[in-house]
């Protein structure tokens, strides 16, 4: 039973622990990225590119708005106390843009800045190739 507990504790702590408030990094379209949000605070997505459109799957639980003047940001917000998941499609040039908007009471991610966008899919001959960078 105590081995049940300390691996339990060890694992959730883990989990948490490469979740950055924030972060900068490249991002694979061939991926799907997770966002980590908290009730009652905003979270930045800065992409590379112009966003056209966006989508969202729980409107009701979610509120997106997209930053007017630069046409690059998006600001991210749970409408309540939401416990369901909900993703998020983004359109950024002529890219598609997969996230999943994943509620957590313990981590939350403040700001996720994309540097430059890459393709790489999980085949034995694939490489990485930069589809968009800044």
């Amino acid at each position: 039973m105590l081995k049940k507990l300390v691996f339990s504790i060890l694992i959730s702590v883990n989990a948490f622990a490469g979740i950055s408030r924030i972060a900068e990094k490249p991002l694979n379209i061939a991926e799907v990225t997770p966002i980590y949000l908290s009730f009652g605070r905003a979270s930045m997505l800065s992409l590379p590119c112009e966003i056209k459109k966006y989508s969202i799957g729980l409107p009701d639980g979610y509120k997106v708005e997209i930053d007017q003047k630069t046409k690059r940001e998006l600001t991210i917000t749970m409408s309540g106390d939401t416990p369901h998941p909900s993703n998020l499609l983004v359109t950024c040039d002529v890219y598609l843009l997969v996230f999943d908007l994943v509620p957590n009471k313990r981590s939350h991610q403040a700001s996720l800045k994309v540097t430059n966008l890459y393709e790489n899919r999980k085949t034995a001959k694939s490489k990485r190739k930069i589809v968009f960078e800044r």
